[in-house]
């Protein structure tokens, strides 16, 4: 095969930066540099290599490429869909990938690294190891959800999924976003690229067929439903609160129909659709009030207008207005009196003692 294309790098191009701890069993997975720009590097085991059909792979990458800009977006957003094949003189070693954005990822303690939040970080555990509460159920709902529409969009644009499976669907904290994974085994316009290894509680509920089908997508993600939304993945019928008999008994017929190819896409979009819940966003305010501080009610002045309502605009269209005539006119109040000045009355007085004193002392003479 010809390597001289954008669909191939050389491993020698990479700057490795460490394996991270990883449970598929398909893979290893490396961070590295490539370009200026952190990726992952997906290294596929000798197994897998020995099933891969080469030719596929190659034009499942450059299916990408060649969609139109705003499906290539959104696939780019919902999938970790591999950009590049890495290969070693002649031989092809895995594929490139951008890593997950991190609010895919969560910190289970503070001096933990961060990991991948896998719908089975959704669902409560409670056996042996470190147990886990799981998720609100409007958190499950909401993740669900948005794997059904994303997952529907992917058929619509004739790609099969193949691995649905709980460690192949990441999510956010709050469920309305997810990211699927081992995207290198869909099919497609391109053909099969490698089978798909599920694990055995996915084998033990989906039937294996010589070909997946939407059905299948449908089935595995309708068993992940169950699961995530009754915290038992025996299949038993013991329904729970996160899911109504209704839905749950739908859930299980998609289950059977995995072999009879019937998908209904119409129920499915309605479960999406109900299980949605949006977060609310709290109303912005003006201005800053402190705690316990009750708000003055505003006042206007009597000469009042907005600001960008100005006179010379209304001042021919406001009807003319007929005063009444008063019938009196009122006085106006009578002037305050001047504060008179004690002056005089001090003189007045000290002039008569003086007069007095003088005729005293004329008689005594």
């Amino acid at each position: 095969m010809d390597r001289v294309t954008t669909e191939f790098v050389d491993v020698a191009e990479l700057e490795l930066l460490g394996e991270i701890p990883h449970d598929g069993g398909n893979s290893s997975l490396h961070r590295c540099r490539y370009g200026g720009r952190g990726y992952l590097f997906k290294r596929f085991r000798p197994h897998f290599l020995s099933d891969l059909d080469e030719l596929a792979l190659r034009d499942l990458v450059r299916w990408r490429e060649r969609l139109a800009e705003a499906d290539r977006t959104r696939l780019d957003t919902v999938t970790a869909w591999p950009r590049r094949i890495v290969v070693s003189d002649d031989n092809v070693l895995g594929v490139l990938l951008v890593e997950a954005p991190a609010e895919f990822t969560w910190q289970p303690g503070p001096d933990e690294p961060r990991r991948a939040r896998g719908f089975t970080e959704l669902i409560s555990f409670t056996g042996a190891g470190r147990p886990r509460p799981g998720a609100a159920a409007s958190v499950r709902r909401n993740a669900l959800a948005a794997a059904i529409e994303v997952l529907v969009w992917l058929h619509g644009l004739g790609v099969l999924m193949v691995d649905v499976q709980a460690d192949n669907i990441l999510t956010t904290a709050d469920g309305t976003r997810v990211l699927f994974l081992d995207c290198d085994v869909a099919w497609g316009p391109w053909g099969r690229p490698a089978s798909a290894s599920a694990p055995n509680y996915m084998q033990q509920a989906i039937p294996r067929l010589k070909s997946p089908t939407v059905s299948t997508d449908l089935g595995r993600l309708a068993w992940l439903a169950i699961w995530a939304l009754t915290d038992n993945n025996s299949l038993a019928a013991t329904s729970a609160g996160m899911l109504s008999a209704e839905d749950e008994e739908f859930l299980r017929e998609r289950l059977a129909a995995t072999t009879t190819g019937d998908t209904e896409l119409a129920r499915w979009r309605r479960l999406a659709a109900a299980w949605t819940t949006r977060p609310v966003r709290a109303a912005r305010t003006s201005g800053v009030r402190l705690p316990h501080q009750r708000r003055a009610k505003p006042r206007r002045r009597g000469d009042w207008l907005p600001p960008d309502l100005v006179l010379p605009e209304i001042a021919g269209r406001l009807p003319e207005i007929a005063f009444p005539k008063l019938s009196h006119v009122l006085d106006p109040a009578p002037p305050a009196a001047p504060r008179r000045s004690r002056m005089p009355l001090v003189a007045l007085s000290a002039a008569a003692v003086l007069v007095l004193l003088m005729l005293v002392l004329k008689g005594t003479l």
